[in-house]
């Protein structure tokens, strides 16, 4: 029995059908102490199943350290399973840090078909102020899969990401990284989290979001 049902399959195959333009790349990447990189593994192999513009490839992350190395992962990642994207700008800054199950599942197809497409749902205005960043910036979104408000709250992080290179952004699922979670204090979800110096929670409007960020890079 597969992670997605019957009826899921032929839904993404005709979403995607209608909806993606060009290859997307996805890195799956698994460790031993890994809860859930099985399943991770299965998932992505039958949402690649449905097109063949979904390209993935599986990582080790002991054995692909090198590669991971280049990658700007919050502090802290030791484990799998993750779910990272190429954005157009060629480069793998955002992602999934746990399977993307439950709520989060919609932000992952979402990511899929905006990376394909080259299409952000975000204002000329934020993708222009986006455009001047020229520092790291680093963007955590802490969720729980049943949290029906954390998928906005990601998608829109993951859009910054493919409109600005400099911008690292992850979703980190607080229960299968409990001492991330920890740290950062993470009592409701969204928790939101840039550069560890500006927090708040909520899956805010995208003009707020955009001031945290510009707060917290000094713009």
């Amino acid at each position: 029995m597969g992670i997605l049902s019957k009826n899921d399959i032929e839904y993404l195959k005709k979403e995607f059908g209608k909806s993606l333009k060009n290859s997307v790349e996805i890195y799956v990447v698994f460790s031993d102490n890994c809860q859930y990189c099985n399943e991770s593994k299965e998932l992505i192999q039958e949402v690649a199943s449905t097109s063949n513009k979904i390209k993935y490839k599986i990582l080790d992350m002991n054995k692909d350290k090198d590669f991971l190395r280049k990658i700007k992962l919050p502090e802290g990642v030791d484990h799998g399973p993750l779910l990272l994207f190429k954005g157009q700008h060629g480069k793998i800054n955002f992602g999934f840090i746990g399977i993307p199950a439950g709520h989060e599942f919609s932000a992952f197809i979402r990511d899929i078909i905006s990376v394909s497409a080259n299409h952000l749902h975000i204002s000329k205005e934020t993708i222009n102020k986006l455009s001047k960043i020229k520092k790291p910036v680093d963007i955590k979104v802490f969720v729980t899969p049943t949290c029906p408000y954390c998928p906005s709250a990601v998608y829109l992080v993951h859009q910054f990401a493919m409109v600005n290179e400099n911008i690292n952004a992850f979703m980190i699922e607080a229960l299968e990284f409990p001492k991330l979670a920890d740290k950062y204090k993470v009592m409701a979800v969204p928790k939101n989290v840039i550069n560890d110096k500006v927090e708040f929670e909520g899956a805010v409007p995208e003009q707020y979001f955009l001031e945290q960020l510009m707060l917290a890079v000094g713009l």
